[in-house]
């Protein structure tokens, strides 16, 4: 089994990274593992999980936490609605990574798509195609 995530993008300048989820393993499964990476990378800053394999288009799929160059500050975590550069950015790496799909909790519709270079948001409890 591979990983159950890929770091995307790093970006020490700005104190960003993001992090993808590559299965449908639950976060708190492999979060460890990821603070072990960043710390290789001597990275500090905040960290965006996109769970859409294990979340789904659900209001809880995108999650922002601090990373102090050693730990994950697990009190300031929180749920937030991606923006359209998160969202295309997103797109972008599960359109080129079509296999991960496989093994998600996404329904064939969602994985279909994906694969057209489209997605789904969930949006204040409606769903809303997102080009």
């Amino acid at each position: 089994m591979e990983t159950p995530f890929e770091i995307g993008i790093v970006d020490k300048k700005k104190k960003q990274a993001f992090v993808y989820s590559t299965n449908y393993l639950r976060l708190e499964e492999y979060i460890n593992d990821v603070a072990l990476l960043l710390r290789v990378k001597s990275f500090k800053g905040k960290v965006v999980f996109d769970l859409l394999l294990s979340n789904g288009s659900a209001f809880n799929r995108f999650i922002e936490v601090f990373f102090d160059g050693s730990n994950f500050e697990i009190r300031t975590s929180k749920v937030f609605d991606a923006n359209e550069n998160i969202l295309n950015n997103s797109l972008e790496f599960y359109n080129s990574h079509i296999s991960y799909l496989d093994d998600s909790i996404l329904t064939r519709a969602e994985k279909f798509l994906i694969k057209r270079k489209q997605q789904y948001v969930f949006q204040k409890r409606e769903i809303k195609a997102v080009k």
